[in-house]
């Protein structure tokens, strides 16, 4: 619980800073952030729970999980006539939809390699979820929620590394701590 206790106080101390010196701070990201840390909770408690009473596999739970928001998802957008038009400008015509509305090509993605970039996000997608699957499966929902966090957290601090926000003095100690806390967890 101790390691749990830093992980939130220096995330904690980072968003604080973050909405004291930042000038794009809009606490819709943080009430967003927040939903989806306690969502993925709720979800890794109840994979671990559906993946031990049915003896199921990491992948297969994923399959089920990825075809039911599936069909939840696609279904109310075929119905509603809005997936054609995407559809088209991805899969059918190369260029990017700027491109295809001037109808000037100029940064050479083909249909082809759009195709691919799917490819290669799905597939990383599903290797992911597997290791975390497997991860829920081994060490159980806390370990698999704190991966969780962890990488959002570390894609937040990355951000700053390649934008040009200012690091104050809280932003550093609540990176200091959220890593810190991981170090503790991980020995």
């Amino acid at each position: 619980y101790f390691v749990v206790l830093l992980l939130v106080f220096g995330l904690g101390l980072f968003l604080h800073a973050e909405t004291t010196s930042s000038d794009f701070y809009n606490p819709i990201g943080v009430i967003m952030l927040f939903v989806a840390l306690i969502c993925e909770g709720a979800l890794s408690n109840l994979s671990e729970e559906v993946m031990s009473k049915y003896k199921i596999n990491q992948d297969e739970y994923n399959c089920s999980l990825y075809a039911t928001a599936l069909a939840l998802t696609f279904v109310p957008a075929f119905q509603r006539d809005i997936l054609s038009e995407p559809f088209a400008c991805f899969f059918i015509f190369d260029g990017t939809i700027p491109e295809q509305e001037a109808g000037v090509f100029t940064s050479g993605w083909t249909v082809g390699k759009k195709i691919l970039l799917i490819f290669v996000f799905i597939t990383s997608g599903v290797f992911g979820a597997s290791c975390l699957g497997a991860i829920t499966k081994r060490f159980g929902a806390l370990c698999m929620s704190e991966t969780i966090t962890a990488r959002k957290a570390t894609v937040v601090f990355l951000s700053f590394a390649v934008f040009p926000n200012p690091i104050t003095f809280q932003h550093a100690m609540g990176i200091i701590l959220f890593f810190g806390a991981l170090l503790v967890q991980s020995t």
